[in-house]
């Protein structure tokens, strides 16, 4: 993947020094070690799961976590606390920015400035989007121009770089392994990515936005959607997640993928109303990712039954 090219790089440099994550990256160059099944997400009652048919299961992620977020219990854990490159998962947390500092009524005007990530979702400078709109094609799609935008009209609300608005956020959640340095979650080089964190972190920001703003990524549980911008422009976006079908209640879930990260893919179930799972794959490739998560959806359903 090519290295992102927003206009104020030198910013997030200094973001980086802000936030010390220079000794993040040592942490992330060193060897990971593997979880211990005492590592929990939600309550110290919460137990590891002993159903060894769910925890022998062999997926090609480098981590896996699969979590039953109303009992607390951890269904599956496979190097959980790992620090890998998200890739676009950033795209879920610069959502839950937007939700906390846009109008989801406001009005948000594509710039040249927001076109200069990679890729290309078809804008073109000087159209208008609603800010709910923008926020579910982005998300629907992966789009980084779309992701550009939300970030830039998130930074002039609040006077602060994305990045390190990020990082607060993360801090704020208990996202002990999470930290950004862009918004969209791509490579920032060719040997550094654009945002790092774990599947347990992961499936802890799925169900917070769960909890708090469901409806925030309820997009992503539709295989395609026709967008129209304000200014009548039609969109026919697909679903970056391919196996959307293959998951029964799914709330809603974000794929993502660079050179660095592979494949990656968290979904958020509800197999029964107020019972919901997280299933999350980083590290995988960019096709097993959608093979891991159904296969770990899929048994972790026979064994909550």
């Amino acid at each position: 993947m090519n290295n992102l090219n927003f206009t104020h790089a030198l910013g997030y440099v200094a973001v980086l020094s802000f936030f010390g994550i220079i000794g993040f990256v040592v942490a992330v160059m060193l060897p990971t070690q593997s979880t211990g099944s005492s590592q929990l997400l939600a309550s110290p009652t919460a137990a590891h799961a002993t159903d060894y048919e769910l925890q022998d299961i062999s997926v090609a992620a480098e981590a896996a976590y699969v979590l039953d977020a109303s009992s607390g219990e951890v269904l599956y854990d496979k190097s959980a606390l790992a620090q890998l490159p998200l890739a676009s998962i950033t795209k879920v947390a610069v959502a839950l920015l937007a939700h906390t500092h846009l109008n989801s009524e406001g009005v948000l005007t594509i710039s040249e400035e927001n076109l200069l990530p990679e890729g290309d979702s078809g804008f073109e400078i000087g159209e208008q989007w609603r800010v709910r709109d923008l926020i579910d094609f982005t998300l629907l799609t992966s789009s980084n121009d779309g992701a550009a935008t939300l970030a830039r009209a998130i930074e002039k609300a609040t006077g602060k770089d994305i990045a390190i608005l990020l990082n607060e956020q993360a801090k704020e959640l208990g996202l002990a392994q999470t930290y950004f340095i862009n918004a969209t979650g791509l490579d920032s080089s060719t040997s550094f990515g654009g945002a790092y964190g774990s599947a347990r972190d992961i499936a802890k920001l799925f169900v917070h936005v769960y909890r708090v703003a469901p409806e925030l990524l309820a997009a992503t549980n539709v295989p395609e959607y026709t967008f129209t911008n304000l200014n009548g422009k039609v969109y026919e976006a697909s679903n970056t997640n391919k196996v959307v079908p293959d998951l029964p209640g799914l709330v809603f879930g974000k794929t993502g993928f660079t050179d660095l990260a592979g494949g990656n893919l968290a979904v958020l179930i509800e197999p029964e109303p107020g019972h919901p799972l997280v299933v999350v794959v980083l590290g995988s490739t960019q096709d097993e990712r959608f093979k891991d998560v159904v296969r770990l959806v899929h048994t972790a359903l026979q064994t909550t039954e």
